[in-house]
């Protein structure tokens, strides 16, 4: 920055400048002991200096210009500040009138997407939010953080309606049965917990799933099936309203961690999983195979279904949002998050209606994405996929 150079260095320069003009003369040698002590101290005013460029004026080198593969153009329409700290999730409420953000910062802010207004500021909470969720009819927001507490705030009021110690460790997983009667939460401490929803908000039934932590959670569709991903990078099946005690299949999809999971709309056999070793998969669970295969750079922290299921986005620390075809086959790499410092994606949602995409991550902010009209078909304009690939092809 035009800042960085202090009056440190500019006494080091006259100090050599003196020094070398005397040692020529037949003088005294330089002190090199008094340099090196000055030398450090220019360092340590350089960081400070550095880091206060960064991170309070925040300017940093802005990525305005999408990055797409293939020709179907995206725009960045909003990039959307209220957060101090990094954003770990986002979620749309069903109807898509708002969507909710949640991070590092412990609060969630409420937006109105049509204007890029925070319209809610919800606190109240001791250590990051991990994850958020509505209820399928609205009028719910549970959210999930590493105080280990599980909150509930009523969508109409804003007022907390729940707020319960729901584990003994970090949680990290949240998923509402289709019918709103119930969530699941997963947690660091190798549970899962079955809560029932209003107006009892009490603990259902619980998991045991304490081989590894449970990372991340989603019910199926038709509510019958909750997928449970660990740290091991394996995803098992359980039927969450049975008196079985273990899943009733596993697969062994990742080499780390399954970070996201996301169940095809329509498709009851088809599950989408994002892992930290850099991939995201699409699953036959029922044949057990592998039919899609996404790579990045980094981490793949989450992977979404578009609501017509003919498309895939996943988001990653390699500072990307990327658009697939069902088939794993590449239709965008977006890069809109500007920090290069922080400018890793935490987390991806489509919006209900399928027309725009909101992004966030650790440059605290959330970041909108529309296809340019009658050019893209980021809203399930697709070609005929190609065959799927079969498992030596993978």
């Amino acid at each position: 920055p035009p800042c960085a150079r202090t009056v440190a260095a500019d006494k080091v320069l006259a100090y050599l400048e003196q020094r070398y003009e005397e040692a020529e003369k037949g003088g005294e040698p330089i002190d090199w002991n008094w340099f090196r002590v000055r030398l450090i101290r220019l360092a340590y005013i350089g960081a400070v200096v550095f880091f206060f460029w960064v991170f309070v004026t925040d300017k940093v080198p802005h990525y305005e210009k999408t990055t797409v593969s293939g020709d179907v153009p995206f725009r960045k329409v909003r990039r959307l500040i209220n957060h101090t700290h990094w954003v770990r999730t986002v979620a749309f409420r069903p109807d898509g009138a708002r969507m909710a953000t949640a991070g590092w910062d412990e609060r969630v802010v409420v937006w109105d997407p049509s204007t890029g207004v925070a319209e809610q500021r919800l606190a109240g909470y001791d250590a990051a939010v991990m994850n958020i969720e509505w209820s399928p009819d609205g009028l719910w927001l549970a959210t999930v953080s590493r105080d280990r507490r599980v909150r509930v705030w009523d969508a109409t009021t804003w007022q907390m309606e729940f707020k319960e110690r729901g584990h003994e460790d970090e949680i990290y997983g949240l998923s509402w049965h289709p019918n709103g009667s119930q969530f699941a939460t997963g947690s660091a401490d190798g549970n899962v917990t079955i809560w029932s929803a209003f107006p009892e908000w009490k603990k259902r039934r619980v998991l045991v799933f304490n081989r590894t932590s449970a990372f991340s959670v989603a019910y199926r569709p038709d509510g019958e099936v909750l997928a449970v991903g660990n740290m091991g990078g394996a995803v098992e099946l359980w039927r969450p309203d049975s008196e079985e005690d273990e899943p009733f299949s596993i697969l062994h999809v990742h080499e780390k961690i399954a970070l996201s999971l996301s169940w095809h709309p329509t498709d009851p056999n088809r599950l989408a999983s994002a892992s930290a070793d850099g991939t995201a998969l699409v699953w036959d669970v029922a044949e057990g195979k592998v039919t899609a295969l996404m790579k990045h750079e980094g981490w793949v922290c989450s992977v979404a279904w578009s609501p017509d299921g003919k498309q895939l986005v996943t988001s990653s620390w390699d500072g990307s949002v990327g658009v697939w075809t069902a088939g794993g086959v590449p239709i965008a790499s977006l890069r809109g998050h500007p920090s290069w410092v922080a400018g890793w994606v935490t987390d991806v949602a489509w919006s209900p209606d399928g027309r725009t995409l909101v992004s966030v991550g650790g440059d605290k902010s959330v970041v909108m994405w529309e296809e340019v009209p009658g050019e893209g078909h980021c809203a399930g304009k697709v070609e005929e996929e190609k065959p799927r690939p079969d498992d030596d092809e993978l």
